[in-house]
C-alpha cells in the first residue's frame, strides 16, 4: 500500500472509493470513464481528482494526490484491452499539468483509503472486479462472458463458503449472488458478508431463480443492494451491476463527508440543528446531544425541550431571538447559557436562519450551535484582568504605552491618556496628539529621549506636561524595546507614572533639610557665642577674682611671722587649691573657646590640643601632618575644624581602643581659582556600624552639619574591625577673606 500524505484529522477508520471524471469543457467521443468502470473511447482526456487535500504533516503546502487510471483502446466491445499501467503521481496544481491519458477500457482502478490519521493509496487487484457465487458452472461463465466484455475482471465461487474464504484475496468491487446453493444459500452468505466490518458495506446483486415475493424480502432483509431473476437480459444486467457500483461509490462518498463533519463539529464543538415549525420536530446532530450533555438520540427534542436547558435568565432573550427571526424570516444569532442534567453551566453561540419551502410553504429553521466556554472563559479572565490592571494604574497613576518604530504610531491605555489630560477623541496614536502637553522647556529632551530609543533598548527620562487648566505635572517614563519575528527591534512598551507628589515632596524636603541647616547653623552659632561668653565669663571674673585670692593668700603667707606656725599649712594648701583651680578654668575656658585660636591660628592650635591629648594617652600612636598654609582662616571655619578635630581625638580616645591614629590636614588648590581645606582622621580601631555610630552620640550628626553649613563635604566610613575614617573638605574664597568666609 503507497501512502499518499498525512491527513492529521483523527478521522474514524474508513474507506472511501474516489472516482476520476473527465474535466468539465472537455468532450470525447464515445462513452467515457464513469464512477470506476471505464467504456471505449478513442478520445484523450484530461483527468483530475475532483476533492483537494490538505496535508499538515509536515509538507509545505497543500497537494492533490491523483489516481492515474490508464486505458488501452480497441476498436469494438468485444476486443481485449491492451493494459498500459501508469503509477499514481503525487503532483503540485501550481506547477504540474494534470496528465493526459488515452480514454478506453479500464486496465485498472485505484482504491483510497482514510485510516486514522494517514491517507493511503492501494492498488486493486487490476480492472474493477465482480465475484460471482452461483454452483452452476454455465451461469458463471455466462456471467464472466458477458462482464468482461463490459470491462470487468471476474473471479468466480462455486458455492458462499468458497465465495466467503475469497473475498479477503479477491477483494471484490461488487458481487453476484446466487441463492439457492448447496451447503449455505446465498441469504446466509449475504448475512455473513454484512456482519464483516471489512466488507460490510459491499454492494451485492442477489441473481436468483426464485422471484417469488417472499425471496425478494427475504434478500433484501439479508443485506441485498439489489434483486435480479434468472434468466437475466445480460446487456441489462451489466447496466445494472454499473448502476449498483455508482450507487455504492455514491454512498461511500456520503459516509465519508458524513464522517467528516462529525469529526469536523467534534473538534470545534459545534453542531447543527434543524427545526420544523408545523410538527415541531428538532433534529440535533451528535454533536449538539455532547454539548447540552445528552448522549446522541438519548430522548427526543422538541422546541419546549430545548427551551427547558436554557439558563432561566436566558430563556426570554432567546425566545424573543427566535420569535422575531420566524415573524421576519431572518436570521438570528445569540449567546446564551445552557444547563446540562449534571448542572454544569455551559456557554453557547446559537446562529440560524429561516427558510421557507416554495412548493409546500412548510416554514424550518436551521442554523449551528457552538460550545464558546472555554472562550468565554478566557474572555472573562482578560476582562477581569484588564479591569484589575485598568484598577491598578489607576490608583498608581500610571499609564502604559506601546511606541512602534516602522510606523511612529502610539498605543496608549486609557490612563495614559488621563496623565496628559487627553480625551479619547483627541488622541489618534500620533505625536503631535500629546507633545504640546509636554512643558515648553522639556520638548527638545524629550525629541531627543525617542529619537535614542532604538539605540539605547531602554527608556529612562522625565518630563513636564501643562494640563489645559495651567497646572504642571511630572510624569517619570520608562520602558523596554521589544523585537519582532526576525529579531531586530520594532516597538518599545513602557509606562508614564504621575511623578507629581514625588517631586512636590522631593520640594518641601529639600525645603525642610534647607530649613533645618539653617536651624542648625544657627544653633551652633548661638553654641558658639554662648560657649564664648562663658569662656569671657570665666577668665575675666572668676579668673580674677581666683588670682586675686591666690594673691592675698601669699600676702598671708609673707606676713606670718612665724615660719612654723599651723597658719602657713593653711595657706599653702589654700595656695594649692587656687592655682589648680586656676589651671581647670584656663581648660574649660579653651574647651568652651580655644583663645589660641586668636592667638596662634589653626594649625598651631591643632597641635597644642593634640599634644595634650597624646600627653594623657601615651599608648596610643600619633602621625600627624600639617602642610601648607593654615593660617588666614574666618573664624567659623577654625571654630569648625577645631570642633570636628576635637570630636574624632574624644571619639577615638572613648570607642576606638585603637593603637595607631593618623591625622592629614592639607590646603589645596591655593595656585588655582578656588582652594579647599582637606582634614583626614583615621585610626586602626575596632570601628563601629554606622547606624549605631549614629546612635551612640560620637557627634557625626553635628560634624557633618558644622561642614555642610560651610558648603562643604563630611564623610563617615567605619565596618567592625577595619577602623574609622573621616573625611572633611571644605571650600573657600582663594583669599581667605573671613568676611567672606563668615557670610558663607
Amino acid at each position: 500500500m503507497a501512502r499518499g500524505g498525512e491527513t492529521g484529522t483523527g478521522l474514524a477508520k474508513l474507506e472511501a472509493l474516489r472516482m476520476i471524471t473527465p474535466r468539465e469543457g472537455k468532450s470525447a467521443s464515445g462513452p467515457t470513464a464513469v464512477d470506476g468502470l471505464a467504456t471505449p473511447a478513442n478520445s484523450k482526456e484530461r483527468l483530475d481528482l475532483p476533492d483537494r487535500l490538505s496535508f499538515s504533516g509536515g509538507s509545505p503546502a497543500p497537494r492533490w494526490i491523483e489516481t492515474v487510471r490508464s486505458y488501452g483502446t480497441r476498436g469494438d466491445r468485444g476486443g481485449d484491452a491492451t493494459p498500459s499501467p501508469t503509477q499514481p503521481k503525487v503532483f503540485d496544481p501550481m506547477v504540474d499539468e494534470s496528465p493526459e491519458v488515452e480514454t478506453g477500457h479500464c486496465s485498472r482502478s485505484w482504491r483510497w483509503r482514510i485510516q486514522g490519521c494517514d491517507i493511503a493509496v492501494e492498488e486493486s487487484s487490476g480492472n474493477t472486479v465482480a465475484l460471482v457465487v452461483d454452483d452452476d458452472p454455465g451461469m458463471r461463465e455466462l456471467c464472466r462472458e458477458f462482464l468482461q466484455r463490459d470491462g470487468f475482471q471476474v473471479e468466480t465461487a462455486a458455492n458462499g463458503r468458497e465465495a466467503l474464504a475469497a473475498l479477503p484475496e479477491v477483494k471484490p468491487d461488487v458481487v453476484l449472488l446466487d441463492v439457492v446453493m448447496p451447503g449455505m444459500d446465498g441469504y446466509e452468505v449475504c448475512r455473513r458478508i454484512r456482519r464483516d466490518p471489512k466488507v460490510s458495506r459491499l454492494p451485492i446483486l442477489i441473481l436468483t431463480g426464485l422471484g417469488d415475493h417472499d425471496s425478494l424480502e427475504r434478500a433484501y432483509e439479508a443485506g441485498a443492494t439489489d434483486f435480479a431473476t434468472k434468466p437475466p437480459n445480460w446487456q441489462l444486467l451489466c447496466h445494472r451491476v454499473r448502476y449498483l457500483l455508482r450507487s455504492s461509490q455514491a454512498a461511500e462518498r456520503a459516509l465519508v463527508n458524513e464522517a467528516r463533519l462529525e469529526e469536523a463539529q467534534r473538534v470545534a464543538h459545534i453542531g447543527n440543528w434543524e427545526w420544523w415549525r408545523a410538527d415541531n420536530r428538532l433534529y440535533w446532530s451528535d454533536e449538539v446531544y455532547r454539548i447540552f450533555g445528552l448522549e446522541p438520540g438519548e430522548s427526543a427534542i422538541d422546541a419546549q425541550a430545548f427551551l427547558s436547558r436554557v439558563h432561566v435568565l436566558d430563556r426570554p432573550r432567546v425566545e424573543t431571538q427566535i420569535r422575531n427571526a420566524m415573524a421576519e424570516h431572518a436570521g438570528y444569532s445569540v449567546d446564551f447559557r445552557i444547563v446540562r442534567p449534571d448542572g454544569e453551566e455551559r456557554f453557547v453561540e446559537a446562529r440560524g436562519r429561516v427558510m421557507e419551502d416554495p412548493l409546500s410553504g412548510r416554514v424550518r429553521m436551521l442554523g449551528t450551535v457552538q460550545d464558546s466556554t472555554d472562550q468565554w472563559r478566557m474572555r472573562e479572565k482578560l476582562r477581569i484582568a484588564h479591569e484589575r490592571l485598568e484598577l491598578a494604574q489607576e490608583i498608581a497613576r500610571t499609564g502604559s504605552f506601546e511606541y512602534h518604530f516602522d510606523t511612529g504610531r502610539h498605543i496608549w491605555s486609557d490612563q495614559m491618556l488621563n496623565l496628559y489630560a487627553l480625551g479619547r477623541d483627541e488622541f489618534h496614536g500620533r505625536y503631535q496628539d500629546w507633545a504640546g502637553r509636554i512643558h515648553p522647556d522639556d520638548r527638545e529632551q524629550v525629541t531627543e529621549v525617542f529619537a535614542m530609543v532604538p539605540e539605547r533598548n531602554t527608556l529612562d527620562a522625565h518630563w513636564r506636561v501643562i494640563w489645559p487648566d495651567g497646572s504642571v505635572h511630572w510624569l517619570e517614563a520608562a520602558g523596554r524595546m521589544v523585537s519582532g519575528p526576525d529579531g531586530n527591534p520594532c516597538c518599545m512598551i513602557g509606562v508614564n507614572v504621575d511623578a507629581t507628589a514625588h517631586k512636590e515632596a522631593e520640594q518641601r524636603i529639600l525645603r525642610l533639610l534647607e530649613e533645618n541647616r539653617r536651624l542648625i547653623g544657627q544653633n551652633i552659632k548661638l553654641q558658639e557665642e554662648e560657649r564664648l561668653h562663658l569662656a569671657r565669663e570665666l577668665h575675666d571674673e572668676m579668673g580674677q577674682q581666683v588670682t586675686a585670692m591666690r594673691m592675698d593668700v601669699g600676702m598671708i603667707r609673707d606676713a606670718c611671722r612665724v615660719k612654723s606656725s599651723p597658719v602657713l599649712d593653711y595657706v599653702a594648701d589654700i595656695e594649692r587649691i587656687a592655682s589648680e583651680l586656676i589651671r581647670t578654668m584656663r581648660s574649660v575656658t579653651n574647651r568652651l573657646r580655644p583663645a589660641n585660636l586668636d592667638y596662634l591660628g589653626l594649625k598651631d592650635t591643632l597641635q597644642d590640643s593634640l599634644h595634650q591629648w597624646s600627653s594623657k594617652h601615651p599608648k596610643i600612636e600619633v602621625h600627624a601632618d600639617f602642610e601648607g598654609e593654615l593660617g588666614d582662616f574666618s573664624e567659623e571655619v577654625n571654630i569648625a575644624i577645631y570642633r570636628i578635630f576635637q570630636e574624632c581625638l574624644t571619639n577615638i580616645a572613648k570607642y576606638s581602643s585603637a593603637s595607631r591614629v593618623d591625622i592629614a590636614m592639607r590646603r589645596m588648590g591655593q595656585s588655582g581659582g578656588a582652594n579647599r581645606l582637606e582634614l583626614r582622621i583615621s585610626d586602626n580601631g575596632k570601628g563601629v556600624k554606622l547606624a549605631d555610630s549614629m546612635a551612640s552620640g560620637v557627634g557625626i550628626v553635628g560634624m557633618r552639619e558644622r561642614a555642610r553649613i560651610l558648603g562643604g563635604e563630611f564623610d563617615f566610613q567605619s565596618a567592625p574591625g577595619c577602623g574609622t575614617k573621616v573625611s572633611v573638605d571644605i571650600p573657600m574664597s582663594i583669599d581667605g577673606d573671613r568676611a567672606s568666609a563668615s557670610e558663607r
